[in-house]
């Protein structure tokens, strides 16, 4: 993880991948604060892991099934879109 979200690591890779990282897991909001404390602490940068903070519990595989279902496909992708591009800006502010 360290490779891919350190501070040696390219930012558009480690905030990609920082990004996406969340869609295959199911956690929420409480359960990804450890997430991020645990990545973090092994060396991610600030920037990478406060997106995925902010990502994971926003494009976890339930709750875009779940918004898709309600909601419909449109609303479904403007999420996932919209998830992804927000934690990264988020995680830019926080950076610098």
């Amino acid at each position: 993880m360290v490779k891919y979200l350190g501070g040696e690591a390219k930012k558009i890779i480690a905030y990609g991948v920082s990004a996406v990282a969340g869609s295959v897991l199911a956690v929420c909001s409480c359960t990804v604060l450890s997430l991020f404390a645990g990545i973090y602490k092994w060396g991610a940068g600030l920037g990478p892991a406060i997106t995925f903070l902010y990502a994971g519990p926003a494009i976890n595989v339930l709750s875009i099934i779940l918004t898709i279902r309600i909601l419909g496909i449109e609303i479904g992708l403007a999420r996932i879109i919209a998830s992804v591009l927000f934690s990264i800006v988020i995680g830019l502010v926080i950076h610098y």
